[in-house]
């Protein structure tokens, strides 16, 4: 299946989850593509993962295949946990994805998922306007290895920026190498621009 975005035509590609039935994977990866693409495994939730996010279109023409992986429910922490590491293990072995070089992206509730796949798996991590639930325990991030990196980007008029800002000086304190950016202006919504 192609896709039409900023001109260029990508290849849309879909994973049926045989484990898990009704749970997909979508692959989004330049259809001319000459090189092996840098890999963004995106966790979101299950909506945001039934379409290809406008957001992450423009990051094909730069070089990086989207990989987003649809859950059966961010609230079921273990679930996620369970679905996130067999989605990532699927595209390792029967898509053939580079995963060496793959940054891991949590948007809005997807954040806590994303930073714990990370974590497993020694990639670096983004958490886009996360949102970490009451009791979200940082103590396990502080022990990532050296090599690892992490970055939140928060936007200035969210609800759930001071907690993230709590997390993220937590995890500097403990020796964890985190940045933290503020977009300005920017709610609870993931603008397009980022």
């Amino acid at each position: 299946m192609l896709l039409q975005a900023c001109g260029t035509q990508y290849i849309v590609g879909m994973q049926q989850k045989p484990t898990t039935p009704g749970l997909r994977c979508r692959v989004l990866a330049p259809a001319s593509a000459t090189w092996e693409p840098r890999t963004l495994f995106i966790v979101q939730s299950k909506g945001d993962a039934a379409s290809p996010s406008r957001l992450w279109l423009p990051l094909l023409d730069q070089g990086w295949a989207v990989v987003i992986p649809e859950l059966s429910a961010l609230e079921d922490a273990e679930r996620a946990r369970r679905e996130l590491r067999k989605h990532w293990e699927d595209c390792g072995r029967k898509r053939g994805i580079d995963l060496q070089g793959a940054v891991v992206v949590g948007v809005r509730e997807g954040a806590p998922r994303a930073m714990e796949l990370a974590r497993e798996a020694g990639a670096p991590w983004l958490c886009v306007l996360p949102v970490f639930p009451r009791g979200f325990d940082p103590g396990p991030f502080a022990a990532v290895p050296a090599h690892s990196l992490g970055a939140f980007l928060l936007g200035e008029l969210d609800p759930a920026r001071e907690r993230a800002l709590r997390l993220h000086a937590q995890l500097v304190a403990a020796g964890a190498r985190v940045v933290a950016r503020t977009l300005k202006g920017v709610g609870g919504e993931v603008p397009l621009d980022v």
